[in-house]
Formats: C-alpha cells, structure tokens, sequence
C-alpha cells in the first residue's frame, strides 16, 4: 500500500506504526530522564531552561510519547 492510499490518520501519525520494541525504548528513555531530573531535585521547568528544550517536549520524552534525538541527549 503506498502513502497515497493510506487512511488520513495514519500518514497524519508518523508514529501510528510504531514497532512496540521501539516503543519500549522510548519509555526507558523517558524513565531514565525522570528518574536523573528527580535525584538532581530539579523540576521541568528548570530543566526547561538548563537545556533550551520546552517543558512540552520534556514532558513527553518522560512520557514515553516522543524518542529525544541525540542532540537533545547531550544537552
């Protein structure tokens, strides 16, 4: 089936595919962050701004929504 005959919500999603293997890699990704955020007694916020991400973007890499791409790892 090529992109131009896949339902609307699915070429709108680009994670809608997700493999579930890569999914768990997101939640351990998102663990570790949360888990490193809260043993330096830090919020969100104040990681917000050590970083430069948004709190919305954070929010979801701990959530497990969205995988943090390397750049934002190192900062």
């Amino acid at each position: 089936m090529d992109s131009m005959s896949k339902p609307a919500a699915l070429t709108q999603d680009p994670h809608a595919l997700r493999e579930p293997k890569e999914n768990n890699l997101e939640i351990a990704i998102g663990h570790e962050v949360r888990a490193l955020r809260k043993k330096l007694g830090i919020t969100i916020s104040d990681l917000a701004s050590a970083t430069g991400i948004s709190m919305g973007m954070l929010s979801k890499i701990e959530n497990g929504v969205t995988s943090p791409s390397l750049t934002s790892l190192q900062a």
